[in-house]
C-alpha cells in the first residue's frame, strides 16, 4: 500500500471524507483537506539497499471559519495519532487567508516512515 493510500485511508472520517492530494477539485465544499508530500528521503543501508522512506506530508486543513479550519487540523492530528502509521509531529507555524476563496487554512506537518 503507498503512503498516499494509507493517510486518505487513516483521514476517511476527518473533513466528511474529503482528503485530496495537492489541491481539492473547484466543486468541492469546505472543510476539506489537501496534502503535499514537501519532502522524500529513503533511509539505505550502507550498501544501498533501501529500508524505508521518510515522507514529509503538509495538511492543509481549510474551513470556511476560522475555527472550521482549526477544528478541521484538530481532526487530522487525531487521526494520524489514532492510525496505525509509523508518525512524528512537525510543528511548524503558518496559517492563511484566501480572500479569492474566502477561506482559512490551518497547517498540520507530520513526518511518516513508510517501509
Amino acid at each position: 500500500m503507498s503512503i498516499h493510500t494509507e493517510i486518505v485511508s487513516a483521514l476517511s472520517a476527518v473533513a466528511g471524507g474529503r482528503i485530496y492530494p495537492q489541491i481539492a477539485p473547484a466543486e468541492a465544499t469546505y472543510p476539506l483537506v489537501n496534502y503535499r508530500v514537501l519532502n522524500k528521503a529513503p533511509t539505505t543501508t550502507i550498501h544501498g539497499t533501501v529500508l524505508a522512506t521518510d515522507y514529509q506530508i503538509v495538511f492543509e486543513c481549510w474551513g470556511r471559519t476560522y475555527a472550521s479550519a482549526l477544528s478541521t487540523a484538530a481532526a487530522v492530528r487525531a487521526a494520524v495519532v489514532a492510525s496505525a502509521l509509523d508518525y512524528s509531529y512537525i510543528d511548524e507555524p503558518g496559517e492563511e487567508f484566501d480572500a479569492g476563496a474566502d477561506s482559512f487554512m490551518e497547517p498540520v506537518y507530520f513526518s511518516f516512515l513508510d517501509q
